[in-house]
Formats: C-alpha cells, sequence, structure tokens
C-alpha cells in the first residue's frame, strides 16, 4: 500500500522547486522493490543507544534482530557519536516555520473568500480550538528575520539538516550499510528523538509492526511497536524492500481487538 502510495505523489512540481532533485530518480513503480528475499546479504546497522529501555521496545527490537539475521542480513551495531547525537536532537522548529509557511500558503492557494487570512486574523475571529490560544499568539510573534536565521541558505536548521544527511550517509558508506534500523516507539509512545532521524536529515525512512507488548513485560499489553528502517536519499527502493521482506518474515501486523475487519 505504501509503495502504491508513494507511485501517486512522486513527481516534479513547478510549484514546489524542492521536487525537481528527484527527476531521474523516481522508478517506474516502487511496487517492483516488493521482494520478499531483499534482506539476503543485505547489511543492517543500528545505534545502540537509539533502542532505549522500555521492556517491550527492548525485547522486540533484540527478537527483530534475529528475525533479520535469520532473513540473511548481516546486522552491524553502531556507537553514537556526539554529532550523531546533535542530529536527533535538532527540533522540528515548527514555531519558527508555521506564520512564515501559512503567510505563504494564504498568499498561493486560500480561496479568497476565506475572510481569516494570517494568524491575526484567525485570534480576532475568535474561531480556533481555545487550547490554541497562546501557540497562535506566540508563533505570531515570529519575524521573518528569526525565520531566515533559522530557516534561510545559511540558516541554523538549514546548516543542521544538510550537515546530518552527511554525517548518516558517511555512516552508512563507511560500514557498507543498506539501511540504519530503529525502534520509532514504545507502546503508545515514542521512542525518545528517533522518530527525527529522517526528518533532520531529509532521508528515506519506512516504518512497519514488530510485535506487541505482552503481559510479562509489564507495560501496556496488547500495545505494538514499530521498526523503522532508513537509507540513503532517493534509495527509497531499498528501504521498502527490506521493509516489505521483514513483513513477510515477521508477520507482525495484527488487527485491534476493539475494531475487527470490515465487513
Amino acid at each position: 500500500d505504501a509503495a502504491v502510495a508513494l507511485d501517486a505523489v512522486t513527481g516534479v512540481d513547478a510549484a514546489d522547486p524542492a521536487t525537481a532533485a528527484q527527476a531521474g530518480k523516481v522508478p517506474t513503480s516502487y511496487t517492483s522493490s516488493l521482494d520478499a528475499d531483499s534482506l539476503q546479504g543485505s547489511r543492517i546497522g543500528y545505534v545502540t543507544s537509539m533502542v532505549g529501555t522500555n521492556a517491550t521496545t527492548k525485547r522486540l527490537f533484540e527478537a527483530s534482530v534475529a528475525k533479520l539475521e535469520a532473513a540473511g542480513a548481516t546486522v552491524v551495531p553502531i556507537t553514537a557519536t556526539t554529532a550523531f547525537n546533535r542530529v536527533l536532537s535538532e527540533g522540528s522548529g515548527s514555531t519558527n516555520e508555521f506564520k512564515h509557511d501559512l503567510d505563504e500558503y494564504v498568499a498561493k492557494h486560500l480561496d479568497p473568500d476565506v475572510a481569516a487570512r494570517s494568524l491575526q486574523g484567525i485570534l480576532a475571529s475568535g474561531e480556533y480550538v481555545p487550547s490554541r490560544k497562546s501557540t497562535y499568539q506566540s508563533r505570531d510573534l515570529i519575524t521573518d528575520a528569526q525565520y531566515q536565521a533559522w530557516a534561510g541558505p545559511t540558516g541554523s536548521h538549514t546548516t543542521q539538516l544538510a550537515t546530518g544527511k552527511q554525517l548518516v550517509t558517511q555512516m552508512l558508506d563507511d560500514q557498507d550499510l543498506d539501511a540504519l534500523v530503529y525502534p520509532s516507539g514504545t507502546p503508545y509512545g515514542t521512542q525518545s528523538t528517533n522518530m527525527r532521524l529522517s526528518p533532520n536529515t531529509g532521508m528515506p525512512a519506512i516504518t512497519v509492526p514488530m510485535g506487541q507488548a505482552t503481559a510479562a513485560d509489564n507495560t501496556i499489553t496488547g500495545a505494538g511497536v514499530n521498526l523503522e528502517f532508513l537509507g540513503r536519499s532517493f534509495d527509497e527502493s531499498t528501504v521498502i524492500g527490506l521493509g516489505y521482506a521483514f513483513e513477510q518474515e515477521t508477520h507482525a501486523r495484527t488487527t485491534p481487538a476493539l475494531y475487527p475487519a470490515l465487513g
């Protein structure tokens, strides 16, 4: 399903300059990567500090490593560096970008009949969820100078993202790895800042189930935990193949007991 959806949304959009980088790098269909033998002969790394200490997550990750190896992959543990930890600690910066991006969207795309056309307009209308008022107020205070210092061509966030991509790509190259894997969460929670690795590098990732909590874990029985595969830029095909092969090896996905299949 993810491969089919990705096929539908790829492509160069003249209105979005960032999409130009994908020209010539997109396969006819990502579904051609759905090979159950993709793990055979692969090399997959994991940063040991990303596993965490949650009982369910740790148990399922260790079991997943064993399953990856049983399917023919070589799994390589890696020790985090200070620079790598900096990639994981870089914030999303939604406060810094929200006003700028909203204003740009309103100017280019919003129906002219919509009355509230800025954060100030939303606040003045009174038509918003009350608990969001302070968020809108703080984001409205961000100046263009602050935005540029963060997201401009030489901004701190722009620089960190470029550094993060270079560092993680070099990590893959140095160890001759096809991908990194890490738990993306804990039962009904996130595993530290692991889910920032893909957005803070711009590198592709796919997340698949790796199992559920048991009563013996003493966490939240039945809650699912996922495994994320991350690869090189524009190498979505490899990441999709590895994730698909892991799915076929484990069949870890379950249907929630309270929400049976639609009939």
